[in-house]
């Protein structure tokens, strides 16, 4: 998993899985991320990247998908999950590469009703 940044005001950080899709954050997308929770604010900062946001308490709860990882058995759980999904595409992908399957589009075209 990722390391704990260093300094005293990490040492009761928990990892958190988020989804950030706001502006206002330097990063987006699923991240984990080390997180300190105060009263008015809640420190972030992304493993791999090592940027850190302060954001306030507000904004945190206003966050619709997070979940803590906070025994061993969450974080096997996410590594089983991620690995599997890592393996699921890497089939497709050779299937497609061999030719035996087609590559899959993205969204299907949608279609207006005529006014």
């Amino acid at each position: 998993m990722l390391e704990k940044p260093q300094g005293k005001k990490w040492r009761n950080a928990e990892l958190w899985h988020l989804k950030l899709w706001d502006k206002r954050w330097p990063v987006c997308g699923y991240r984990l991320c080390w997180v300190v929770k105060g009263y008015k604010r809640v420190a972030l900062s992304t493993g791999i990247m090592h940027t850190k946001i302060n954001m306030r308490i507000q904004d945190w709860d206003n966050i619709a998908v997070k979940e803590r990882y906070h025994t061993e058995e969450d974080k096997r759980l996410f590594k089983d999950k991620r690995e599997r999904i890592w393996n699921e595409a890497e089939q497709s992908r050779l299937l497609v590469a061999s030719g035996k399957a087609k590559k899959k589009r993205g969204r299907p075209k949608v279609r207006y009703p005529k006014r």
